[in-house]
């Protein structure tokens, strides 16, 4: 019975909007995410309902909800089959689209109803709900806000123990007692105006999407079934895709290979307010990092590197210091991203570390450089992120304590801020004073950590250039890297408003 009220495609749901205006019947609207369905939701369907003859009801699709991590609890279609149960409920759609826009369009409702919580636009952190009244008006509708008081999905889910453990819980209570919506408002304000010179290398992420096979019945061997590939920009190249949904403008400085094979690929797949510099590396591919994704278990099986890690010759580095040379004056902060691949030599990391612009910085070790990209050929960055295995690596200390060890590299390389990444245990900031800023991890349904660290190191580095509160800036980095936990290689960016909405719900 329930199920004849969800209208799954959207041609069927055209139909049945075309058959009700036939009949002239009045049409309700209202549309929003249903997380943790409860008694204010009845409450406020059931007043909706009072309003027209036939009440649409049209909730958010999973992978569009911003929320913060673990966010939708419920999925899109468990949340339709209980909206469908009420008998106030006439028909329910998911919306394959972040926003209620197209629906409105489409639907032309009579009434378009809303909670009592919408009601002060200047409280509305999106601006969605003039947007939707003007549309709604528009085609001759009317938005409406219930009288009956109702009460917050995500205050009840932050409170409890569906998505997040009690130390999670602790620092999210601490933390939201801040205020920090109009706070966010001004850094945003402020990035918007930011100017950033990205250097390190370009990295092309190809994933071959595989089942698991088992071993072959010959040799020792492991076998998997070939489904489909896709291809993902990393490195530096997303990185200034996350910075660009935030700054004016990010200049990356990187090699590609001789033939230029993914140039055209690469540009495609760029924020337009990102300008590609790069120089030609002789003897050289462009770099491309195969990986073989079991999606039946979900977990990488192995991976395959196509990269030459040797140092570029004289003259190639001559024209790097150039380019960085030319840019570095007219950008507000170097944020350098070196994967040891062999761009940055000892000299170009001492000539950036003498820059007077603000200086993040990430240098990594991967199975190819570990031993040979060594950190403390950098001096003064403004921001180090390095993970514990890395941090442990560059001190030659398997098993001392990481507070201790990340104070002993602090020193060393005389950085302000340096971070460390745990894993699951979150990460560690030292500040200015030594002092010790500790943030859980938040990633929930881990698909793929590849490019988690990345993304955190972009955007700390960006909220400490806009002068945002320390602590604040590493909370918003650690859930810019639970939401790229959620998708392939690093497909998910935080645009401005889903940031913004991300941190105003995990914080109520």
């Amino acid at each position: 019975m329930f199920s004849k009220k969800i209208i799954k495609k959207t041609e069927d749901l055209k139909k049945k909007i075309a058959q009700l205006r036939q009949k002239k019947i009045k049409i309700v609207h209202c549309h929003g995410v249903y997380d943790l369905f409860h008694a204010g939701h009845v409450a406020y369907l059931e007043e909706a309902k009072k309003y027209g003859d036939i009440l649409f009801v049209t909730l958010t699709e999973d992978k569009f909800v911003k929320k913060g991590p673990g966010r939708p609890y419920f999925k899109s279609g468990d949340r339709a089959k209980v909206i469908s149960s009420l008998s106030c409920v006439d028909y329910v759609f998911v919306n394959h689209a972040y926003d209620a826009v197209n629906l409105i369009k489409l639907i032309k409702p009579d009434f378009y109803i809303k909670g009592p919580d919408y009601k002060n636009s200047k409280e509305d952190i999106t601006n969605k709900i003039q947007i939707e009244k003007s549309i709604t008006k528009k085609y001759g509708g009317k938005i409406v806000f219930t009288t009956k008081e109702t009460f917050s999905s995500s205050k009840i889910i932050n409170k409890s123990d569906l998505v997040f453990n009690s130390s999670q819980k602790k620092y999210l209570k601490k933390l939201g007692k801040k205020n920090l919506d109009k706070y966010l408002d001004i850094i945003l304000k402020k990035l918007s105006n930011k100017r950033i010179l990205l250097i390190g290398e370009a990295i092309i992420d190809n994933y071959n999407f595989c089942e698991g096979m088992g071993k072959s019945g010959k040799e020792s061997v492991l076998i998997v079934r070939d489904l489909y590939e896709n291809k993902y920009i990393g490195g530096v190249l997303s990185m200034a895709n996350y910075l660009a949904e935030f700054c004016k403008e990010v200049h990356i400085v990187s090699y590609i290979g001789r033939k230029k094979e993914y140039l055209n690929f690469i540009n495609k797949n760029l924020n337009k307010k990102i300008k590609f510099d790069y120089i030609i590396k002789k003897d050289s591919g462009t770099i491309i990092k195969k990986r073989f994704y079991d999606l039946r278990d979900r977990k990488k099986l192995f991976g395959s590197y196509l990269v030459n890690d040797t140092a570029l010759d004289k003259l190639s580095e001559k024209i790097l210091l150039k380019k960085i040379t030319k840019s570095k004056s007219k950008k507000d902060a170097i944020i350098v991203a070196d994967f040891g691949h062999g761009l940055i030599s000892l000299k170009t990391a001492r000539f950036i570390s003498k820059q007077k612009n603000f200086f993040g910085l990430n240098a990594q070790v991967n199975s190819s450089t570990v031993g040979y990209n060594n950190i403390s050929k950098y001096l003064k960055p403004k921001c180090l992120v390095i993970n514990a295995t890395e941090l442990r690596q560059e001190l030659k200390e398997r098993d001392g304590d990481l507070n201790f060890l990340a104070r002993k590299l602090k020193k060393i390389i005389k950085a302000k801020y340096l971070v460390v990444t745990m894993g699951r245990a979150g990460a560690m900031m030292i500040d200015e004073n030594n002092k010790t800023i500790l943030c859980p991890a938040f990633a929930t349904d881990v698909v793929d950590k590849i490019g988690a660290g990345d993304t955190l190191f972009a955007y700390l580095n960006l909220f400490l250039l806009a002068g945002c509160d320390k602590e604040l800036s590493l909370f918003i980095a650690s859930i810019a890297a639970a939401e790229t936990t959620n998708t392939y290689a690093n497909s998910s960016i935080l645009n401005k408003i889903n940031l913004k909405k991300s941190v105003h719900y995990l914080l109520k």
